[in-house]
């Protein structure tokens, strides 16, 4: 008979291992963030591989489309290959000034997998999600709409990122998806629950927003000024962004997520500036979680990040960053 103890900690190194780091491709071609860098795209993904990282996240609606393009294109340049995550359901509307809208009927699902694959230069992608529900189509249909992709071939594994909880969790228990993405921080366990159910049912689980949006990276302040089209700045001056990471931004809770970042650093007796490293390390042992998103715009930024991978926390600041949320 297996010994309990030594079963339950093979079991975690087991869990450790499969943990990892996934490139983030969506701040580098954006605004949202206060600038992008598509020049930086090669070096970004040489540094990827060098690091090790096979994973890369995209959606359609990065640059509309401009990100999936230039992983593309700099894949074959560069003879290198990921393990592509994409994201369908969000298009532009036609014109100058157009819109983004969400369009999620299957056979828009379709088209927009189809056309993110040409972008890409690939046959099918790895993972393919549906990047929000669309309110006018039920997001069962959506998700059946995807299982149709994967059936022809598109995709290897289909899932959702941004849903509620509740249908999140029926779409879970059904068995209708393979993997699910969040926003997730040391600073922010709101979706703690629905990852662990997904975890338990044999999902895989993506996180984004790991490094809080810029608190856990030391680049973001209590007297941070953000430029005029940052997200982060629009939550902070009271407006709803409409994004997932602003409630870190809204009100109070700024001052505490700052305040925590810094207390995290001082525990491990690092400076504010060097945390990102450390939350990496933090957040590969206590994420929820078997993909570790970090997102960035240079191969500078990622080789900080990437040293997180063997940098072993404090306990004293590992045990308070499984208690330090704040949402």
């Amino acid at each position: 008979m297996d010994n309990p103890v030594t079963t339950a900690a093979a079991d975690a190194a087991r869990q450790q291992q499969r943990r990892g780091l996934t490139l983030g491709l969506g701040t580098i071609v954006t605004d949202g963030y206060g600038g992008k860098n598509p020049e930086g795209f090669p070096a970004l993904l040489r540094a990827a591989a060098a690091a090790g990282i096979t994973d890369v996240d995209t959606a359609a609606v990065y640059g509309h489309g401009e990100s999936e393009r230039l992983l593309g294109r700099w894949m074959r340049e560069l003879g290198l290959s990921f393990s592509i995550c994409t994201k369908v359901g969000m298009v532009q509307e036609e014109g100058a000034g157009a819109r983004v809208v969400r369009s999620a009927t299957p056979e828009s699902l379709l088209r927009q997998a189809e056309a993110s694959l040409e972008r890409l230069q690939v046959d099918r992608v790895d993972r393919l999600l549906l990047h929000h529900p669309d309110p006018q189509v039920p997001v069962r249909a959506s998700i059946e709409g995807l299982i149709a992709c994967r059936e022809a071939g598109l995709a290897a594994k289909i899932g959702f990122s941004n849903l509620d909880d509740g249908i999140a969790a029926e779409l879970v228990k059904a068995g209708m998806v393979d993997v699910i993405q969040y926003p997730w921080s040391l600073l922010d366990s709101r979706r703690d629950a629905i990852l662990r159910l997904a975890g338990e049912q044999g999902v895989e689980r993506m996180v984004f927003g790991t490094l809080a949006f810029g608190i856990l990276a030391g680049s973001v302040r209590r007297d941070t000024v953000f430029e005029a089209d940052d997200w982060r700045g629009i939550a902070r001056s009271g407006r709803d962004p409409g994004t997932t990471g602003a409630a870190l931004f809204l009100g109070d809770t700024f001052g505490r997520a700052v305040d925590h970042a810094a207390r995290f650093a001082a525990l491990q007796g690092c400076a504010v500036a060097d945390l990102a490293a450390l939350t990496v390390a933090a957040s590969l042992e206590v994420a929820p979680a078997e993909r570790v998103m970090v997102g960035c715009r240079s191969a500078e930024e990622l080789a900080g990040l990437a040293e997180g991978r063997a940098l072993t926390p404090d306990p004293a600041a590992l045990a308070f960053a499984r208690e330090m949320a704040v949402a």
